[in-house]
């Protein structure tokens, strides 16, 4: 009978703690089908037993599914039955209190039929961003005989991979009755990839020339993504362009930045003068402007020509060439002609520069010219002629301009007797004499001629 007594206060103290569950349902009742509320203790336990089962074949469905939509309909429907057997466990709980005392009146024993009651530490469903850290707030579990009930939870979450994730925690008390919850946590990704453009921002580039564009590179938290370029650069035209580069990542967030590019023109246009630009050309001569070609990256320009050159005289004179393309880009090349003397005076002597005179003639000097391209000259002259006997001598001249170029001429006179070529003698006789003549002569002149 104490044994009895003893059994009974259990009882009504579990009935009480029941009754304060009970209690505290109704202040924050769930939503469980009223049919659950009209069942028998059998119907209750038959009713847990195949929730029991489904959820353990929807577990192992979930662990061989590779479909997402699936994977969907799996979670929703353990979401489900985790209710469902929380309103069965409530029902059992009320149900019990007042089987218990009939059953301890008829076979002095009391029997545990009552699940622990799991309670989640945080929310039930959680939103992560993708890459972050997860840590899992746990679940804690109640038994009104077991005060040693733990709780194991089962799952993981992969905060690197966007998806949705279960963990389950289950509570198993020393009769065997088990409890089971559900958290899900969904890994999303709502930060855009972050975007960084290689290179100069802005950047000049030369007209004409060719443009490599240096590109953007984009780092995200679901790994590597490549930029996407769009618009062009027209290097032939002056002008400023706009390139856009665009990083999506896989769950569509976006972003966006540009680069300006500006071609300009800072060359000045190129000169080239045919011949160079030294040339020397001869004293008195005819100097013929020399062919210029002009180009430009623009592909026009204008060319002025300054200066002259004066070949009547020595000297050294300039012709200064400036190109300008229409962006005023300049560019100036001068040409030096150098004036000078290279060729000597001009002789000319009348009759030649090689006669024949008689013997005791009288020998006339002849007319000597001279002409040079400097206009001036001095002319000398050297040797003389003695006709009075057969001989041949030489007159020289030697003509100097004003820059010391020398021309020398020589005119050789022959002096012969041409009697002696056509006389006869008939006879003997014995003759002896001798004979000598001399005569030196030097002459020097100057004169002006054109």
């Amino acid at each position: 009978m104490k044994k009895n007594l003893q059994n009974l206060s259990y009882v009504f103290a579990f009935f009480f703690l029941s009754f304060g569950v009970l209690v505290q349902a109704a202040d924050n009742p769930e939503p469980y089908d009223s049919a659950v509320e009209s069942m028998t203790y059998d119907e209750l336990k038959e009713k847990k037993d195949e929730l029991l089962k489904e959820k353990e074949e929807l577990e192992a469905d979930k662990e061989n599914t590779q479909s997402p939509s699936q994977n969907k309909a799996i979670e929703n429907r353990l979401s489900e039955i985790a209710s469902e057997l929380s309103a069965v466990q409530k029902a059992i709980a009320a149900l019990v209190g007042i089987g218990a005392i009939s059953a301890i009146t008829d076979d002095d024993e009391y029997v545990d039929v009552l699940a622990p009651v799991i309670t989640l530490n945080g929310l039930p469903n959680r939103i992560i961003e993708l890459g972050s850290t997860y840590t899992d707030a746990g679940a804690t579990a109640n038994d009104e005989n077991d005060a040693s009930a733990t709780v194991v939870s089962t799952g993981s979450v992969d905060t690197s991979t966007v998806g949705v994730y279960t963990i389950t925690y289950t509570s198993t008390d020393s009769s065997g009755n088990t409890a089971t919850a559900i958290r899900t946590v969904i890994v999303v990704d709502t930060t855009s990839p972050v975007l960084t453009i290689n290179g100069d921002n802005p950047v000049d580039v030369e007209l004409g020339s060719t443009y490599t564009d240096a590109g953007a590179s984009a780092s995200d938290l679901s790994g590597t993504i490549t930029p996407v370029t769009s618009g062009t650069v027209d290097t032939t035209t002056i002008g400023s362009y706009t390139l856009t580069y665009t990083a999506t990542d896989a769950s569509g967030n976006s972003t966006s930045d540009t680069r300006t590019v500006n071609v300009v023109d800072t060359t000045g246009p190129v000169i080239t003068i045919a011949g160079g630009t030294s040339v020397t050309v001869e004293v008195g001569s005819t100097y013929t402007l020399p062919e210029v070609t002009v180009t430009d990256n623009s592909g026009s320009y204008t060319l002025e020509t300054f200066g002259s050159i004066n070949t009547s005289v020595i000297n050294t004179d300039d012709m200064t060439y400036i190109a300008t393309d229409p962006t005023g880009n300049t560019t100036t090349v001068t040409r030096t002609v150098n004036v000078v003397d290279t060729t000597g005076p001009v002789i000319t002597i009348a009759g030649g520069t090689s006669v024949t005179v008689e013997v005791g003639s009288t020998y006339t000097l002849p007319e000597v010219t001279v002409t040079d391209n400097s206009g001036s000259y001095t002319l000398e002259t050297f040797g003389s002629i003695n006709t009075s006997i057969v001989n041949v001598d030489d007159m020289v001249y030697v003509a100097t301009d004003p820059t010391g170029n020398t021309t020398t001429v020589t005119r050789t006179v022959n002096v012969v007797d041409s009697s002696a070529n056509s006389s006869t003698s008939t006879g003997t006789g014995t003759g002896t004499g001798t004979g000598t003549g001399t005569g030196t002569g030097t002459s020097t002149g100057t004169g002006t001629g054109t």
